[in-house]
């Protein structure tokens, strides 16, 4: 009834504007500049390019300034479109690496790193960049559940958290997002981010961006795309995600561990054969602006093997990336110029 509605409205509406809310939601096929969810059956937006969707009307053309720091290596960020730049050894560190902590994700100030141990969230945390992490320290309040808890990361303003989780059912996952009133105080109860965590769609490693305002996470079978959720402000509702597809990646693999920077000018994520881990190979793309399609995907320029990766993230200056091999080992990797 909601789609005749609309239509016939539209059919009344003759040289007058017609706001996009009002296309969210219909069932497909889909208008221009929308696309379909499959699993949902509905239209959701989305260009087909690779890019995401242009700012809505009021939001700023830039990502939102960066907190202010002391564990950003440089203020400006590091340059992934310069050619010839490499990522060294930096050091190793054991604390978090016992074999089987996974998806480690830096904190939007860089000073700490929040990663899942046999389904319970920890966090390391550091003096400055290219510091060695302290001990490691429980997430009391979110851990303890049934549910296996993965892929934490933290929100700029340090009031929400978001992980994915199989909420206690084995083989799913959605994404789910405690709050709190604080950066201090305890975190309230997990909830499902719906419009994230769509029925029949298993959502693996979501990572919130630095800047709290997108959401990046690979659906299952996600073969050279990624899914991405956006918000107005901190604090508030994502809409449904968006496909966004990343060119030059293997046609035969799936595509999932997706991190950005602050400036979302660069992504890095690994591939690998469907459920086939040896096979998993790290990947970057990068993109003049938060707004842009994503160049062609490039491998990783690093001094170390990167053969048999477990899992990988990019810091919010780009200037880091925290590698887990599957041999129990992890490796901080720091940006070199060219």
């Amino acid at each position: 009834m909601r789609a005749r509605s609309i239509l016939a409205a539209l059919a009344l509406c003759v040289g007058c504007s017609v706001g996009p809310d009002l296309l969210e939601g219909l069932p497909c096929p889909c208008a221009d500049g929308w696309q379909c969810d499959e699993a949902a059956g509905i239209c959701i937006r989305g260009a087909h390019d690779g890019g995401v969707d242009p700012p809505r009307d009021g939001a700023t053309p830039e990502p939102p300034a960066p907190l202010a720091t002391t564990c950003w290596v440089r203020p400006e960020g590091c340059d992934w479109s310069r050619e010839g730049f490499t990522l060294v050894d930096q050091f190793g560190d054991d604390r978090f690496t016992d074999g089987e902590a996974r998806n480690a994700t830096f904190s939007p100030d860089g000073c700490s790193v929040y990663y899942s141990l046999r389904g319970d969230i920890y966090r390391v945390t550091r003096s400055g960049p290219r510091e060695p992490y302290g001990a490691p320290e429980p997430i009391a309040s979110v851990n303890g559940a049934t549910a296996y808890l993965d892929a934490p990361s933290l929100s700029p303003d340090a009031l929400e958290l978001f992980v994915a989780s199989d909420e206690g059912v084995s083989g799913t996952r959605s994404v789910l997002r405690a709050a709190r009133g604080t950066a201090t105080s305890a975190w309230g109860p997990l909830e499902e981010v719906t419009a994230l965590s769509p029925p029949a769609l298993v959502t693996w490693e979501p990572r919130l961006a630095p800047h709290g305002l997108r959401l990046y996470y690979a659906p299952d079978d996600g073969v050279q795309f990624i899914h991405v959720g956006e918000r107005d402000a901190l604090g508030r509702d994502f809409a449904p995600p968006t496909r966004v597809v990343i060119e030059g990646l293997e046609p035969g693999y799936d595509t999932n561990r997706p991190s950005v920077t602050h400036d979302e000018r660069v992504l890095v994520g690994v591939q690998q054969r469907h459920a086939d881990e040896p096979t998993r190979i790290g990947f970057y793309v990068t993109r003049s602006d938060w707004n842009a399609a994503w160049r062609r995907a490039q491998p990783l320029p690093s001094s170390v093997s990167l053969a048999r990766v477990g899992d990988l993230s990019v810091s919010p200056d780009g200037c880091e990336v925290l590698v887990r091999s599957q041999l129990s080992t992890a490796t901080t990797l720091s940006y070199v110029d060219p």
